[in-house]
């Protein structure tokens, strides 16, 4: 164990010793000491986990750091980055172009970026607000712990932190039909149409709501509200239309 007033490791929690973790294989971790521990967090908040010592992962980044371990993705680019990319429009044609990006926070902070940056660039300045159902998570950065509506993970840091939208999810034992959260995002789109830059949400929530996908209602209705916020949009409007 290593405990952390002895180490020069900032730890996020200062006052646990913590296992010193030699080898892994499969979902099994191996302390310095030979104890076993089944690892049940190291896939992150419950999204993916490829298992440890899985020797074709490692063959194959081997294989790749001796061409080259980095580039700048602003300047260069590279035959496997392609390839993969190709790769996920076949899987998912919904999509235009994929960005690669180091994790799921930077991923929804690229998203609130290229948000803003389309209605910037349409001269709509005004849009600036995220919905997004309040029991969600989107991430530990500044700007995607504001996505979420939960006071408990927000506090100390909202000073800090923009002013986006929330609504209440729609689950099984409050909202099962999805017709609650709906009315809320017709109450918000009335009241703040003309600031509303995107909506965010979890198709499949992880750290929040494990498990946990909104109704069919939900999806349909959400579906039918973007298509006519969109017209209103694309005709000069700054709330939807019903």
């Amino acid at each position: 164990m290593i405990r952390t007033d002895g180490s020069a490791v900032f730890y996020r929690f200062l006052d646990l010793p913590y296992p010193s973790i030699e080898s892994g294989d499969g979902v099994w971790l191996t302390t310095v000491d030979g104890r076993q521990i089944l690892d049940a967090c190291s896939g992150g908040a419950m999204v993916a986990c490829l298992g440890h010592g899985v020797r074709e992962l490692a063959a194959a980044a081997s294989e790749q750091a001796e061409k080259i371990s980095y580039f700048y993705n602003h300047h260069f680019t590279s035959e496997p980055q392609e390839r993969l990319a190709d790769r996920l429009l076949g899987k998912t044609p919904e999509m235009a172009r994929v960005r690669f990006v180091s994790g799921g926070s930077e991923a929804n902070e690229t998203a609130l970026q290229l948000a803003r940056l389309y209605h910037v660039e349409r001269g709509d300045t005004d849009r600036w607000r995220v919905i997004s159902p309040a029991q969600a998570y989107h991430g530990a950065s500044m700007g995607t712990l504001a996505l979420n509506g939960r006071p408990a993970v927000q506090e100390p840091y909202t000073p800090y932190l923009a002013s986006h939208l929330h609504l209440p999810p729609s689950t099984w034992r409050f909202d099962p039909t999805g017709e609650a959260a709906l009315a809320e995002l017709d109450r918000l789109l009335e009241r703040h149409g003309g600031e509303v830059a995107a909506f965010f949400c979890e198709p499949v929530s992880a750290a929040a709501l494990p498990a946990y996908s909104p109704p069919e209602r939900f999806w349909l209705g959400l579906a039918e509200r973007r298509r006519t916020f969109a017209i209103a949009h694309a005709l000069g409007g700054s709330k939807p239309t019903s």
